[in-house]
């Protein structure tokens, strides 16, 4: 079934806080880099509902304006190379 932990969402949370740009999708495997068109590069870290499984969304946390603000957007992305090789 869908659903995720609070735990997943606490460490969510504080890496969203330390800086690093979370999203979440079903297209791209958990802990793949993201470079995201007018984002930057962003790590998978969540899943979404499976009727929504085209999409990538961004962790914006609490910042409901700020999420208002950006929108449905359609963006290209590339997924980065591992840095281990």
């Amino acid at each position: 079934g869908f659903f995720w932990r609070k735990s997943d969402m606490k460490i969510i949370c504080k890496r969203h806080k330390k800086g690093e740009c979370i999203v979440a999708t079903n297209l791209y495997p958990f802990n793949t880099r993201l470079r995201i068109e007018t984002v930057g590069d962003c790590t998978v870290a969540d899943r979404i509902h499976p009727r929504f499984g085209h999409r990538v969304d961004l962790f914006m946390d609490r910042d409901i304006t700020g999420a208002r603000n950006f929108g449905v957007r359609r963006l290209a992305i590339a997924e980065l190379e591992d840095e281990d090789g």
